[in-house]
Parts: C-alpha cells; sequence; structure tokens
C-alpha cells in the first residue's frame, strides 16, 4: 500500500506529469544570455517568429505571469495568473470543469473580456457558485495600468478549470500563479523592435514526427544568430534555451525527495517480504510432522501444493485488499502535505500497475516460501520428514544461513533508514534554531509603489501614509525602506573591493531598527539630522569584513565609481533571511538619500494583535490615499520565514515515518527467527538444563545468537550509511553526512530494540521445563 502510495505521486508529477501520450517529445523555449545566470524568458516577437518554423515545430502554445486586481467593495487585491495563447489548453489536452476553454480567434487584446478560473480561485472567492460561467466578474487591471487604451473593466468567465489543473509557476515566492487565465493572441499583434526587450513568455513546442532535439536546437541556433545581426543591441549574445517540458513540473529538490522516499518505502518493502518469509518458513517448518503425515496416508505431492497454494494467495490477497485501502489513504495524505508546492496537470490516483507490481510481489513471496514443505517432501520423503520430528526438527544450515541474512539484512537497511531519518531530524532542529536576528512576530509588510514621482512628492506621500498606517488600532510602528543595488565597496588601505548589499530606511519616522527588532550593537541609529549627512550604519558581517581587527564606528567608505563618501555612526545585527545561506554584508543609509530614484517603498508594520486582522484596514488606508499604486501583496514575516523549512519538515515526516515502520518490522523480524529458532531446540534446551544447566547460561545462549546477528547488521549498515546519505546530504543544514554522534544513536536505538526483541524468547527459554521438553514432540 504504502509502495503503490510513493509511486503513484512519482510517477504522477516526476514520470509522467502531463495528459499527453508523447511528453518525452514535448519541448519548453525561453531566450537566455549566458552572461546573466538568472533564466529569461522568451519575448513576443521571438514567439512569432517560432511560429515560423512550420518545419520544425507541430504546434506552438506560450504563457507569461500575469497580475490583475480584483475589486471587492471598492477595494482591489493584486491576483496573479496567466495570459496564455488561444492555443494553451488545448495544446496541453486539458478539459474544463465546467464551461469552455479559449478560441482560437478569441484574445483580451482584440476586445473580448473572457477568464477562464482556477476551481481554487473559484471557490475561495465566488463561494463556488455553480452559475457563474457567463457571469461578469471583477477581475481588472484598471487599478494599475495607467494607459487608457489597456483598460479592462471587468471580465466575463466563460470556463473553470479543475482542481486537478496546476500549471507551474515562476512566482511561488509571491503568490499563486494558477487563479485565471485570460487569452492573448500573439501570432496577431504588431511588436515594436524595442519590444525585445521584454522577455516574458515561455513557448510550448511540440516537434513534428521525426524531428529530433538535434535539428530543433540547430534551427534555433539559426534564429539567434540572425537576430544578433539584425539587432544587435537587443539580442547579441542571446541564444534560445531547449528544455523537456517535464521539467517545468519539478526542481532538483522535488525530484531529490521523491527519489529518497522512494527508496526508503522500496526498503520498507523489502523488510515486509523478509519477514513474510521468515515468518511462512518458521510457519511451515512447524507443519513437517502435519504435512509428513498427510503425504504417509495417501496426500500426493499435487495436493499438497495445492493446499499450500491456497493458504498461501489467501494470506497475499487479504493482506493485498488492505494495502488497497492504504495505498487510497496513503495518496490522499501525501496529495494534501505536498500540493500547496506541487505542480500538476493530473489526478494523482494510486496507480494500477504499481499495485499490481507490489502484489505480485506478495503474492510471488507467499507463494516461494509458503510451498517449502511441498518441495521437502519431494526430496527427502515422508520418512525423513517424520524422523526428523520425532525428536524436536532443526533446520538446515543452508535455511539457517538463510534466514539469518535476511535478518542481517533486514538490520542493516533499517539502520540506513534510521540514520537518514536522524540526520534529517538534527537538520530541521538546527534550522528552526537559528536565529533570523530580527523579530518576525506580528510583522506586516507590504509595498507601495510611486509612478514618476519626484523626491518631494514622494517624501509627501509617505508621511502621509506613514502617519495614517500608524493611527490604525493595535500599530505600534511603522518603518519604511526600500533596497538600494549591491555594489562593491572602497575602503581606505585596502586595494580590492568588497560586495555588499545596500538597503534605504527611512529617517523620518518610527525608527527602523526597533520596529524589526534589531539590535543596536555598537555606536547608534539615524536621527533626523542625518538625511543629507554622511552617516551610514553597517551589520555586523560588514563590519567583520572591512574592519577585522579595528573598531568600525567612525571609519569612513565609498561605493566604487561614486563621489558619495559614507562614515559609520552605528552597528547592528544580522539579518538571516535563508539560513541556507547565512548574513550577508550590509550597510544600511538614510532613504531620504534616494532622491526621487525609488520606485517603490516597502512598509513594515509592528502589531500588538494578529497582523491578519489589520489587512482590510490596511487595504482602505491605501486605497483611501493612493489609488495609482499597485494593490500590494500583504506578507507576514512569520510565514515567510517558516516556508522556508516547510519542505524539510514534509521529507522528516515521511522518512520518519517509514523509519519507524522499518525499525518496527526489524524488531519483528528478529523477534520471530529466535522465537523460532528457540522453539526448535527445545529438545536441547530440556536435555541441557535436565543435565545441570543454569538458567542464566540458557539464556546467554539464546541471546548470543540474536547478539550476533545484530552486531552483523550494524556492521553492515554503517557501511550502506555512509554511502547512501551523501545523496540527502545537499537536503541537510549544518550537519555533516556522517554525523557520528547521530549514527551512534542510532546504533544504540536499534540494539535495544533488537536486544528487547531477542531477550523475550530468550526469556521464554529458560522458563522450560526440562521433563516437558524431554517429551517434546
Amino acid at each position: 500500500g504504502a509502495g503503490t502510495a510513493i509511486f503513484s505521486v512519482v510517477d504522477k508529477v516526476l514520470i509522467r506529469p502531463l495528459p499527453l501520450a508523447d511528453t518525452e517529445r514535448l519541448l519548453t523555449i525561453r531566450e537566455a544570455d549566458p552572461q546573466r545566470p538568472r533564466a529569461h524568458g522568451l519575448s513576443g516577437t521571438a514567439f512569432k517568429q517560432l511560429l515560423g518554423f512550420t518545419d520544425i515545430f507541430e504546434g506552438l502554445a506560450a504563457y507569461q505571469t500575469n497580475q490583475l486586481a480584483l475589486i471587492r467593495e471598492g477595494l482591489p487585491t493584486l491576483v496573479w495568473g496567466y495570459e496564455v495563447t488561444p492555443n494553451f489548453f488545448s495544446w496541453l489536452r486539458a478539459q474544463p470543469l465546467f464551461g469552455r476553454t479559449f478560441a482560437p480567434d478569441e484574445s483580451i487584446r482584440g476586445g473580448q473580456d473572457i477568464v477562464v478560473l482556477s476551481q481554487g480561485f473559484w471557490k475561495r472567492e465566488f463561494g463556488g457558485d455553480p452559475n457563474i460561467v457567463g457571469k461578469s466578474i471583477p477581475l481588472s487591471n484598471e487599478t494599475f495600468t495607467l494607459c487608457e487604451g489597456q483598460l479592462i473593466k471587468s471580465l466575463t468567465v466563460i470556463g473553470i478549470m479543475s482542481r486537478q489543473f496546476r500549471f507551474p509557476s515562476a512566482n511561488w515566492g509571491q503568490g499563486s500563479s494558477d487563479s485565471y487565465w485570460v487569452p492573448r493572441d500573439v501570432a496577431t499583434e504588431s511588436f515594436q523592435p524595442r519590444n525585445r526587450w521584454v522577455r516574458n513568455w515561455t513557448a510550448l513546442a511540440r516537434p513534428r514526427t521525426g524531428v529530433d532535439a538535434v535539428q530543433v536546437e540547430a534551427a534555433l541556433d539559426m534564429l539567434a544568430a540572425r537576430n544578433a545581426t539584425d539587432f544587435p543591441e537587443m539580442s547579441k549574445g542571446w541564444r534560445f534555451e531547449v528544455r523537456p517540458l517535464n521539467r517545468l513540473f519539478w526542481t532538483a529538490d522535488f525530484r531529490l525527495t521523491f527519489a529518497s522516499l522512494a527508496a526508503a518505502i522500496g526498503i520498507v518493502l523489502f523488510l515486509a517480504c523478509a519477514n513474510v518469509a521468515n515468518l511462512l518458513l518458521a510457519r511451515m517448518e512447524s507443519r513437517n510432522r502435519e504435512f509428513a503425515i498427510r503425504a504417509a496416508v495417501g496426500a500426493g505431492q499435487g495436493r499438497l501444493i495445492r493446499q499450500l497454494l491456497t493458504e498461501s494467495v489467501v494470506l497475499a490477497v487479504l493482506g493485498g485488499a488492505v494495502g488497497l485501502l492504504v495505498a487510497m489513504w496513503g495518496v490522499q495524505i501525501l496529495s494534501v502535505h505536498l500540493s500547496s508546492r506541487l505542480p500538476r496537470l493530473r489526478v494523482i490516483t494510486p496507480d494500477g500497475w504499481a499495485f499490481g507490481f507490489a502484489m505480485l510481489l506478495a503474492v510471488a513471496t507467499g507463494i516461494l516460501f509458503g510451498l517449502v514443505p511441498a518441495w521437502r517432501v519431494s526430496r527427502t520423503g515422508t520418512s525423513g520428514m517424520l524422523r526428523d520430528t520425532g525428536y524436536g526438527y532443526t533446520p538446515s544450515r543452508e535455511r539457517r544461513l538463510f534466514q539469518r541474512g535476511l535478518i542481517v539484512a533486514q538490520i542493516a537497511l533499517t539502520l540506513v533508514l534510521l540514520f537518514s531519518a536522524g540526520l534529517m531530524l538534527k537538520s530541521v532542529s538546527r534550522f528552526l534554531r537559528v536565529k533570523p536576528g530580527y523579530d518576525p512576530k506580528n510583522l506586516l509588510m507590504f509595498m507601495v509603489t510611486h509612478f514618476n514621482t519626484g523626491s518631494t512628492e514622494r517624501d509627501a506621500k509617505l508621511s502621509q501614509l506613514r502617519e495614517a498606517f500608524e493611527g490604525l488600532p493595535g500599530v505600534v510602528s511603522v518603518a519604511v525602506s526600500t533596497h538600494g543595488s549591491s555594489t562593491n565597496l572602497e575602503v581606505a588601505g585596502q586595494d580590492v573591493p568588497f560586495p555588499v548589499r545596500h538597503t534605504l530606511v527611512s529617517v523620518q519616522g518610527t525608527d527602523y531598527f526597533s520596529t524589526w527588532g534589531i539590535p543596536l550593537r555598537r555606536g547608534r541609529t539615524f536621527g533626523r539630522s542625518d538625511t543629507t549627512g554622511p552617516a551610514t550604519i553597517v551589520n555586523e558581517s560588514m563590519a567583520r569584513m572591512l574592519w577585522p581587527s579595528e573598531e568600525s564606528v567612525g571609519q569612513w567608505f565609498q561605493p566604487t565609481n561614486r563621489s558619495e563618501r559614507y562614515q559609520v555612526v552605528g552597528v547592528v545585527g544580522d539579518i538571516v533571511n535563508n539560513p541556507e545561506r547565512g548574513p550577508e554584508p550590509r550597510y544600511y543609509g538614510p532613504y531620504e538619500r534616494a532622491g526621487g530614484r525609488s520606485g517603490f517603498s516597502h512598509f513594515t508594520l509592528k502589531t500588538t494583535t494578529d497582523p491578519i486582522t489589520l489587512i482590510p484596514a490596511v487595504r482602505k488606508t491605501l486605497w483611501r490615499l493612493d489609488r495609482i499604486t499597485i494593490p500590494p501583496e500583504m506578507m507576514l514575516s512569520e510565514g515567510t520565514f517558516a516556508a522556508l523549512v516547510q519542505p524539510r519538515r514534509t521529507f522528516l515526516r515521511f522518512l520518519g515515518f517509514f523509519a519507524v515502520v522499518g525499525l518496527a518490522l526489524a524488531a519483528i523480524g528478529v523477534y520471530g527467527v529466535l522465537a523460532h529458532l528457540v522453539a526448535c531446540r527445545t529438545h536441547e534446551i530440556g536435555v541441557r538444563m535436565a543435565l545441570g544447566a543454569t538458567k542464566v547460561s540458557v539464556l546467554v545462549m539464546a541471546l548470543r545468537q540474536g547478539v550476533l546477528l545484530i552486531a552483523a547488521g550494524l556492521a553492515v549498515g554503517a557501511l550502506g550509511s555512509f554511502v547512501v546519505t551523501r545523496l540527502i546530504q545537499n537536503k541537510l543544514f549544518d550537519v555533516g553526512a556522517t554525523d557520528p554522534l547521530t549514527f551512534i544513536s542510532v546504533c544504540i536505538l536499534l540494539t535495544s530494540v533488537g536486544l528487547i526483541a531477542c531477550y523475550i524468547p530468550a526469556h521464554r527459554a529458560t522458563k522450560i521445563d526440562p521433563m516437558s521438553a524431554l517429551r517434546y514432540e
């Protein structure tokens, strides 16, 4: 069941994420500049050029992320969605839940004010109104588009996509991008040469039959060379980047997570099969006398095989039925926990082939080891089996080695699982203990834009907004800031410039550092007289980097290629936005120095209550005082920081579950084999005790077998662990893949559980009555 659930998710998300028959041939095409590491998109002009390659491509579609405002009670809320070519849904062969998708000649730029909604957006914002198709909704771009010719008053809903249509987004960090889709017919638009600078599209391409990847890349290389010649200013150095479409649906992190979970469930499946094998062998060997008598009174080998086959199949079918329920439950749990960042276009349901494989493995294991008695009858005959059972049957040396080998393998694989889970637990624990350097509690953040405003107008606008926000109930303080560009700094006596980040914070309002809870280490913060002076505040990382052995307060530095020189008046603590990258050198300057250069401002509100309750009041205040700004996205600092650790928590949750199951299976396996071996030696133990053996010596004798198995398993598992855990090394934080403390702790845990499993049958052996044992069988 668990194996089916894991494989079903892997299959629908990584292997076959698209409901198409030829997914391995489908491509995405973007433009990229090798000189810039960040990925780029495709310009509309370039997409029109691709449409002319009819001998290469059978079909092309395109999409780009888009922003519209949902108007509620006169207030706009920013919503992420997509602009798509009219054939987008037909290209993907995606059918709507209700209504229809776009016709080939429909385009939002051509006057068709239509939209297709996602099921989640439809339920969240419109209560799942079943009659919404054909109605107009207040989805508009008039709140932030200054060009009158592009205003959209409202959109008419023509269709609702099903919940499983979750197209991958490039803006996960900014919000969900699959709220809506509006059509844009790029093929019929007229573009100016300067439009080549705007590269926001992604093309979806289906090559013609017989056209391979080499031919596609050759054709695109020729087009890139031609564009570089015709439009050198905008296209020189740019090339076309071709990737399989499947890669849109997973990241390296997702792939590693699912591969690790698949490996974990494979281990658990092996442990289960090993237990079934050992327990069936033990059970069938205890029935040797029964089958010998059946054979002696006339039951042929075929009759014995039919009986054992029936028993094995019944066991496997019953287990498979429960396993199917587990698979259905497991798929639902996985979907719930992974869907927030899991793009997909298919319904995740238990995979029939995966369930069939697991069922076949269960049946094969049951049949293979369930037919041992019948095979033994044919090999030794009934008289040999009856003679064996007369004095207490002892398994052959080969069978003992096989059973013990399975136990050693179980312990080794369980050690691998436990060690991996232990490393992840330690990693997540350390990740969560990282101090962000500020107090994220009750912080509400949003951005306000400034369209073509000078410094005087901007400062007046910010002052008005700040005073209004400070007057809201529950607001303790308001800070304003903006990000300056990263730059290199020159310091007297240093030959090499230092790269740092630059943040501008408002001096005239409430202190930025007290609002964020950033501690002042040395010196002072800004005062109102610092708006025009050289005063600057640096963080501890920058102070250590530039002046490692000197006092940083009072030092001077200068940005490269600029005439201004700045003096350090204070040192504040570091901010850690992402524990994986750690703090970065940063300096803070007065916001007022930005002049008219800043096109946006970040507001941070410190509240005494849950900041979510203030969002409606903040939106109303902003809309009342500034109707030109883009409707801001409201972000909570606590949620932003917690989201970083969520993938690790999810991975740990499932890996930990499999580790606990593996530990339980290993304990059952050790107990089952030792209990069987002790039972087989009942007669021998009775003789020993009759001749004077003490209970302690019998206990030690019985325990010795289990201890040797555990030791061998730990030795093999240690080698496997240090190899396997290197595969998840890049998911670990501040923990090495060979962490000795975690390994020792896991070994102690596994040994303790194993010894308990050994002690139960060993202790039972000491309770054997010698006279009863001598009469055994």
